[in-house]
């Protein structure tokens, strides 16, 4: 809500969350599982500024990283599957599946990167029709660079969406 634009009648979110997860390291190499569930009374859904009952957040996140020199490597997936309840309508715009890679390289004074992710189509509400509309899927190029100049200055540089896709979000 904000002064002229919005529902008045949205009240603040409330959320219980339960997370468990392992991790486990060796050397240079990292990995890790997380499954969680968030329950959030009173959900504002992003697409019609509506609150809901409640909304069930669960999902699995599953990660890795190494370390090889000075260039780091790391990637990430994720699954979830947030419903509203009681009708048990999946969320609108949140990718059913997530995949980040990373690549990270550190030089003396200056270190390069670059990030690759790569979503699932999402639904969408289709408030013409009262139904659904499936939003794409979309994967992005994102690159840069962070120049240290002194002690506490550094410069960052970053370029996202290198492929130029045209996604919604």
């Amino acid at each position: 809500y904000f002064p002229g634009f919005g529902n008045t009648a949205l009240t603040p979110q409330r959320n219980r969350s339960n997370e468990m997860g392992v991790k486990y390291q060796e050397g240079a190499q990292t990995f890790s599982a997380i499954a969680y569930q968030n329950e959030v009374q009173g959900f504002i859904n992003p697409s019609t500024n509506v609150q809901s009952a409640l909304a069930r957040l669960r999902g699995v996140t599953l990660s890795a990283a190494w370390q090889a020199g000075a260039t780091q490597y790391s990637a990430s997936y994720d699954y979830t599957d947030p419903r509203t309840k009681p009708n048990n309508l999946r969320l609108v715009r949140i990718a059913r599946n997530t995949l980040n890679l990373r690549v990270h390289h550190q030089g003396r004074e200056l270190a390069v990167f670059a990030e690759f992710k790569l979503a699932s189509d999402r639904e969408d509400n289709n408030l013409s029709f009262n139904g659904r509309d499936k939003l794409g899927g979309y994967g992005l190029l994102n690159v840069g660079a962070n120049w240290k100049i002194a002690q506490d200055l550094s410069v960052l540089i970053r370029a996202n969406n290198m492929l130029d896709k045209q996604y919604a979000l």
